[in-house]
């Protein structure tokens, strides 16, 4: 039996352990990047309680105004001597904010350095990554998560993505920023200006990764990239340019992908001028006058110019509104991010890429019919134009979509399959249809076979997100304006599963949190083991989940329950439910 003295010792040294702990917890951490030099970081609590280690606000690459590199892939960070801050997040890359004004704006203004405010802030200087770790141990090297922010290329940046749902796991989360707008996508096709230096600058993130992340406690070996919208698109790209290759080892691309049309400009020194002319640069074409005036106007000056180039100019016209801010087949520069159509690259023989998770949101269409509604239609006045709505509104899209339609039967098909032919003509009608075709041209179909050409090189996998719950990313699309619609299950709602998003009030129900759980866990399980839901981590309430194959055809539906179902296109048309109740009709909504 222990005696009452060594009971009394014993139970001391544990409190006195505990004190240690809690007192080394009230300490920052302090991490060596072997490599680079040392970082201050902070602590973090998981969902679950788990502590972790947050480093934010670590440089992977010079400033391009410091190191003279505006428009051309970035320069590594070098070793530092002095110990680095690395308690609040990098400056995010200069965007248009086209958000500000509301809660959803802030994220990215939260925290900011008050430097940036100075007249003679150095707001190029944006190529930061943050990293999140529950433990270091170089023995227990952990699988490494690479998540690139959406923004359609002009906005976003890494302080919406709040890692605690992901802590609550043996992974390390990495959230690089990158070049966004004309400053990350530019191109007058020459050499000083090719194009594309947002995604160099993801690579030399990616490069970064494997040098330094296993100082936190991360196996380069085991990296999975992520991301969604424009952050889906990267990682898609990331996959067959050959200057990536061996940088990961699988992607997960969540509303976006290579071969959607809107993520290729097919008119890049067109739109350069345009936005040129904007920000005060109107030298001729050619000239060195011109390329001097673009290396050195002021990038806030020049992010505008885009903003207002394409919100009256363009979009109003019926265009996208992406020209000038995507990526390109490069024709100029030493390096060549792809310099070839996308199915050029997955139809060479000799191409080698690597397997994936794709998905797309239920109602992906109500982000385009919002844009739609907001700057062409309405602005037009041809909201209640029953000729055009009959006869010109599905051509408009199709341009819009960038498919070619001189016989007119792609159109016919979209009025008989998607909307009704007795619908044409009046618009209340034709919005749930339209929110299907406009799903599918923008997103889905392209998503559906970018997987489907990755399952050739290891188990790919495809994800339906169904689930319509309390909240929603909705107001952060259409809250600004009056929008006659519901956004159902919108683009980007299943963020909100995934990530811990500060500034709203993400209380998650408990169908929600059950959701959330369970997606959290299938994306970890994807990165450390190559399958969801495998049987060395099965996800509780959730079905076993086979690759994709062409024969079995099955597909993931994220909804409560979560299910297994077989052929994807069957939800193509899908719309016309509850979550769009109101008939033809019903008059518009009183906004």
């Amino acid at each position: 039996m222990m005696t009452s003295a060594l009971t009394g010792f014993l139970v001391l040294c544990a409190l006195g352990a505990l004190a240690l702990a809690q007192e080394s917890e009230k300490r920052p951490p302090v991490l060596t990047i072997e490599g680079l030099g040392d970082v201050q970081g902070t602590y973090g609590k998981s969902r679950d309680g788990r502590t972790f280690e947050s480093y934010r606000g670590v440089r992977f690459a010079q400033s391009p105004k410091t190191s003279n590199r505006r428009f051309l892939p970035p320069i590594p960070e070098e070793p530092w001597e002095e110990q680095v801050n690395a308690t609040w997040y990098g400056r995010h890359c200069t965007q248009t904010s086209p958000l500000k004004g509301n809660d959803f704006y802030t994220l990215h203004r939260l925290g900011q350095s008050d430097i940036e405010e100075q007249a003679d802030a150095d707001l190029e200087d944006c190529l930061f990554v943050q990293v999140y770790t529950p433990q270091r141990d170089p023995d227990q090297l952990m699988p490494v998560m690479v998540w690139f922010h959406g923004g359609a290329f002009v906005d976003g940046s890494s302080l919406i993505y709040g890692p605690q749902f992901f802590m609550d796991y043996d992974v390390v989360i990495v959230v690089p920023h990158y070049r966004l707008g004309p400053l990350g996508f530019m191109s007058l096709e020459i050499d000083e200006i090719p194009g594309n230096a947002g995604m160099f600058d993801q690579i030399e993130a990616l490069r970064w990764v494997q040098n330094y992340i296993h100082s936190f406690g991360g196996d380069k070996d085991q990296v999975t990239i992520f991301g969604e919208s424009a952050g889906a698109a990267s990682v898609s790209f990331l996959a067959i340019s050959p200057l990536a290759k061996g940088l990961f080892k699988r992607i997960i691309a969540e509303s976006g992908a290579a071969m959607d049309e809107w993520t290729i400009d097919r008119n890049p020194v067109y739109n350069a001028l345009g936005v040129a002319r904007h920000a005060g640069c109107d030298q001729p074409e050619g000239s060195q006058e011109l390329v001097d005036c673009l290396k050195t106007v002021d990038p806030m000056n020049l992010t505008m110019a885009y903003k207002n180039m394409w919100k009256p100019e363009q979009i109003a016209l019926g265009r996208t509104g992406f020209g000038g801010c995507t990526p390109i087949i490069q024709t100029f520069g030493e390096q060549k991010f792809i310099d070839k159509e996308v199915m050029e690259y997955w139809n060479d023989p000799e191409f080698e890429s690597v397997p994936a998770m794709y998905g797309t949101n239920k109602h992906e269409g109500t982000y385009v019919m919002a844009i739609a509604y907001n700057d062409f239609l309405r602005p037009n006045g041809l909201t209640e134009d029953f000729n055009f709505l009959k006869y010109d509104c599905i051509d408009v899209f199709l341009n819009l979509f960038g498919v070619r339609d001189n016989g007119y039967f792609v159109g016919d098909a979209v009025e008989y399959e998607y909307i009704g032919i007795d619908r044409m003509g009046n618009l209340t009608a034709m919005i749930p249809g339209m929110v299907d075709f406009s799903g599918v041209a923008f997103l889905k179909g392209a998503s559906y076979e970018n997987m489907k050409l990755h399952s050739k090189f290891g188990k790919s996998y495809w994800y339906t997100f169904n689930f319509n719950g309390a909240l929603s990313l909705w107001f952060a699309i259409a809250s600004s304006v009056c929008v006659p619609f519901p956004g159902g299950v919108c683009h980007a709602n299943e963020l909100l599963m995934l990530w811990s998003i500060p500034v709203l009030d993400q209380t998650l129900n408990a169908e929600e949190e059950d959701l959330s759980r369970k997606m959290v866990k299938m994306w970890y399980n994807y990165a450390a083991y190559g399958e969801p839901n495998p049987p060395a981590n099965p996800v509780e309430g959730v079905p076993p989940i086979p690759e994709w194959e062409e024969e079995s055809n099955t597909y993931i539906r994220l909804d409560n329950p979560v299910e297994v179902p077989v052929d994807f296109t069957k939800e193509y048309t899908i719309a016309k439910d509850e979550d769009f109740s109101f008939g033809y009709e019903n008059e518009w909504p009183q906004c």
